[in-house]
């Protein structure tokens, strides 16, 4: 025990010159989270129990997924802010529903500015120029941030997709020319999975689907995605093995990638629902950003599965030209019990 002490205190004495305290004074570069940054630094020197963060310029990397609350303490240090991002997927992962800050937005009442907390990073020119209400409003709508005092440039080639996946991007999201330098073409596959009528979103067909598709194929790097929490269970049920590391929303999946995604979309003509098609029509804002979150997770095979027959009728949306015959190198067939064909 007390040569295991020793080695422990010599460790501390080796690594302690090298805390950022002690080193800030050279350092080039400091890499941190807004939350370490506010609970370790003090902008510009203001403040006397934590040293100072003197940079001259601060770059936001993940910037859609960083929430403004914490983007907005930046600025702050009155040097020029850089916010990297795709503002075409996922917003913060917020634990207040967002009905319920829809809710706290009409009601005017204590919880009135909770929404900042599932606001984008990228609204933060909205916050500091044109004020709170305008930011509500965005929230509400579901809308893209508009920029005046700052400068926006989009990336037009991207080495993460494949050239096929980066064209059916541009088509249904990006819409600025964007092409794929990515490699290799996305591998798409479709299981058809048809589900009949149904009042919540549960979708047993696509979990046994799923589970018939992950037996046959063996992948070693996959993860199985669907977009409602509900579906979430009924695919835990089906595959308990995985329930607590393969099976994730595609709001958990965010920052993420697998050689293999699989999606049960879930949606179809037989939800009887206000807004059916809610987190999978790519027509509807909050939608497109859900189904681009889930299908550039896949590194190499992107492996949908759903019912075709619907989805190839909807050529128009993203998922329609995802499963359509042009694009779809793969289509098996789930046979009800437990097997697929091609």
């Amino acid at each position: 025990m007390s040569q295991r002490m020793s080695q422990i205190e010599e460790d501390i004495r080796r690594l302690t010159p090298l805390a950022a305290e002690k080193d800030l004074a050279s350092a080039r570069i400091v890499a941190c989270t807004p939350q370490m940054y506010m609970m370790r630094f003090h902008p510009n020197g203001h403040g006397k129990s934590k040293p100072a963060l003197e940079a001259d310029h601060i770059f936001v990397d993940e910037a859609g997924y960083c929430n403004v609350m914490n983007a907005l303490t930046l600025f702050a240090n009155r040097v020029p802010v850089t916010f990297l991002g795709d503002h075409k997927q996922l917003p913060p992962v917020c634990t207040v529903d967002s009905q319920d800050l829809l809710r706290f937005i009409e009601g005017r009442g204590k919880m009135e500015y909770a929404f900042l907390w599932s606001q984008s990073a990228l609204f933060c020119e909205s916050m500091l120029t044109d004020g709170i209400r305008d930011a509500e409003k965005a929230f509400a709508e579901v809308s893209d941030p508009h920029f005046t005092e700052t400068a926006r440039c989009d990336l037009t080639e991207s080495h993460r997709f494949g050239p096929n996946l980066a064209g059916i991007l541009d088509r249904h999201v990006y819409m600025n020319g964007i092409s794929g330098s990515g490699g290799r073409p996305l591998e798409i596959i479709c299981v058809d999975a048809v589900c009949g009528s149904r009042e919540e979103r549960e979708n047993v067909p696509e979990a046994e689907a799923v589970d018939a598709f992950i037996k046959m194929d063996r992948p070693e790097d996959f993860a199985v995605l669907t977009p409602y929490s509900r579906q979430i269970r009924v695919l835990k049920e089906r595959m308990p093995q995985y329930k607590d590391t393969r099976i994730l929303t595609v709001h958990k999946s965010q920052g993420r990638e697998w050689d293999t995604v699989i999606l049960s979309v879930q949606d179809n003509a037989g939800v009887g629902r206000d807004v059916p098609l809610r987190f999978t029509s790519s027509k509807t804002e909050v939608g497109m950003k859900v189904i681009n979150t889930a299908v550039s997770r896949a590194r190499r095979r992107l492996v949908i599965v759903c019912d075709r027959g619907f989805w190839v009728s909807r050529g128009d949306e993203l998922l329609g030209d995802l499963v359509s015959e042009e694009n779809c190198g793969t289509v098996y067939t789930y046979d009800g019990e437990g097997g697929l064909r091609r």
